[in-house]
């Protein structure tokens, strides 16, 4: 029996068993020095050994939604195509040679200069699921998620089946079924026609490319090594679609097994595993496409000639499927329709319609014309930059205002005195809880502290016990600091009713009057959440707000909300 060993498998931005390292030279060994690449693609930068807070950045924009990150000059994307292109002459021999390549379907990511730009599809080339309409557009959508995975007939036979049917496991990217690569086959959907994960098998050895759904999740890991030790172990052996692949005990005990004897590494497997098919997912003519040797690096002033040679490319492609017009392009052609003389016309034609050579001096050359538009391209990239920062901004203030909406009107407790300390602290002062009393805050300027504030939830009026327990906590703290503080009774009243229904007042004039005489300021959490508003509208300042607060006996007025307000 034989089992994969873990310095046989690199990982690559997703921490698990196998080398971890990354496409940098330097850091992993040459890719035919493996049997199992895993990668996790969210970006081209995080493949290679990059700055870790530029990386951490980008990861922040991902999840605010940002498909792109834009740099200043083209250094960025320069920096990776030189490794690029060896790790893609090296890859070719790696699957040659009956490698398997596990990626993550991510979200379509651009890293872009002024004149090139490169996303973490490049890497892969000709061997990307999809099929875009140029470099810069993915036929891909990340526009929602979900949990929800269904298998079709080569995933339930697919080595990965038992990853696929892991309980939670989730997807945030799809591929229709129309634009997915020739050769590809699908072993989950999302739905008709969206794929989520895929195979392709590539050359005469057995390797083969798969792509699983994203985001990787450390919690499934033991699912997708067991996944690739049934592979392994199952490699270049025939097998029947009629039978069920082994659950994971099964195959993680075979492997166990394999690792406590070093003898049986070399012996092949067939008591502990049952027989499957392989025949899912092979390509027409089981080749490599000779593009993957060129890294993705696109020149932006040369996207018409790019067009014209990624059509002619689809064009030529269709060479590999003829005998099924009628066919999807993901479906798998029958073993005995595989023409090898035909794919071996499909790559001598591919490269003579590669990009040719262009002389140094002609790539030096501009004109006004040319370096006016890009500068016009550097702009409007400067212009995205600045737009996108704004839509990140305000994204965090509506998710405030709505936190906060929600807290003062409804919520209680720790929710409901967090939400008010945060607006005190919006207002400049330093909140800390009371010592005596969890209702209470001491509002503090410098080490001094102004007002003690008491917050209290009701279903209905506020009850004269709150105002006078108020009163006695500022008499206590002056006897303790001989200073005297400022009271301020902050009340959630009528907290089980929708606004519309608050039609009562929250403090009697008997209490308003007993708050003049004591210098106790009466507001409502209502008031409070106006109050932030105002200040993020740029309406009033800071101290004036303390000002008023400060100088208030009995209610405090104004603060209503349904005022229009200019947006800082």
């Amino acid at each position: 029996m034989r089992t994969i060993v873990k310095e046989r498998v690199l990982r690559i931005n997703c921490p698990g068993f196998g080398d971890q390292s990354y496409l940098s030279t330097g850091c992993a060994l040459p890719l035919q020095d493996y049997d199992v690449i895993v990668v996790n693609p969210m970006s081209i930068l995080h493949l290679f050994d990059k700055d870790p807070e530029l990386l951490k950045q980008i990861e922040i924009g991902q999840q605010e939604g940002m498909t792109a990150y834009v740099a200043k000059s083209d250094k960025l994307v320069e920096s990776v195509a030189c490794d690029l292109e060896t790790r893609s002459k090296e890859l070719v021999k790696f699957l040659e040679s009956g490698g398997l390549l596990v990626y993550f379907l991510c979200p379509p990511f651009v890293v872009q200069g002024p004149f090139e730009l490169m996303d973490n599809y490049g890497w892969l080339d000709a061997l990307a699921p999809d099929k875009p309409k140029d470099k810069k557009d993915r036929h891909m959508s990340s526009a929602s998620h979900g949990k929800n995975i269904d298998l079709t007939s080569e995933g339930e036979t697919s080595p990965f089946a038992n990853y696929l049917k892991q309980t939670a496991l989730e997807w945030n990217t799809i591929i229709r079924a129309e634009n997915l690569s020739p050769g590809y086959s699908i072993l989950a959907t999302a739905g008709p026609n969206k794929c989520i994960a895929g195979c392709l098998n590539v050359g005469e050895q057995g390797g083969m490319v798969v792509f699983l759904p994203a985001p990787y999740q450390s919690d499934f890991d033991q699912g997708l090594v067991e996944s690739i030790r049934y592979w392994y172990t199952n490699k270049g052996e025939p097998t029947s679609k009629e039978s069920p692949i082994a659950e994971p005990s099964v195959y993680k005990a075979a492997a166990t097994e394999a690792e406590s004897s070093p003898a049986a590494y070399e012996e092949p497997v067939q008591e502990y595993l049952p027989a499957q098919d392989t025949s899912y997912g092979e390509p027409a003519g089981g080749q490599i496409p000779e593009e993957i040797r060129q890294p993705f690096v696109h020149n932006l002033e040369e996207q018409s000639e790019s067009e014209t040679k990624s059509n002619k490319i689809e064009e030529l492609s269709e060479i590999t499927e003829e005998g099924a017009p009628d066919q999807p392009s993901h479906k798998v052609q029958d073993q005995e329709d595989l023409q090898p003389l035909k794919a071996k016309d499909l790559m001598e034609k591919m490269e003579e319609i590669s990009r040719r050579a262009v002389p140094e001096w002609c790539v030096e050359y501009s004109f006004a014309d040319l370096d006016k538009l890009r500068k016009q391209l550097v702009e409007l990239n400067e212009e995205v930059r600045l737009t996108q920062a704004k839509i990140v901004k305000v994204e965090e203030q509506i998710s405030t205002m709505e936190w906060l909406k929600n807290s003062l009107l409804s919520a209680e407790d720790d929710e409901l005195m967090n939400a008010c300390t945060k607006v005190f602290e919006h207002l400049g002062w330093t909140v800390m809880p009371s010592e005596s009393h969890k209702e209470e805050l001491w509002l503090k300027d410098s080490n001094t502290t102004v007002a003690i504030a008491r917050i209290i939830r009701s279903t209905a009026q506020v009850n004269r016990s709150d105002l006078a327990q108020l009163a006695e906590s500022v008499i206590t703290y002056w006897g303790e600091h001989e200073t005297e503080p400022k009271g301020i009774l902050v009340a959630s009243t009528w907290a089980n009713r929708s606004p519309a229904q608050r039609t009562e007042v929250d403090y009697t004039d008997a209490l308003s009057e007993f708050a003049e005489k004591k210098n106790l300021c009466l507001m409502t959490t209502w008031q409070l959440l106006c109050i932030y508003r105002d200040i993020e509208g740029g309406q009033t300042s800071q101290e004036n707000l303390k000002e008023t607060i400060a100088s208030t006996k009995g209610r405090l007025s104004g603060f209503v909300l349904g005022h229009p307000v200019t947006a800082s």
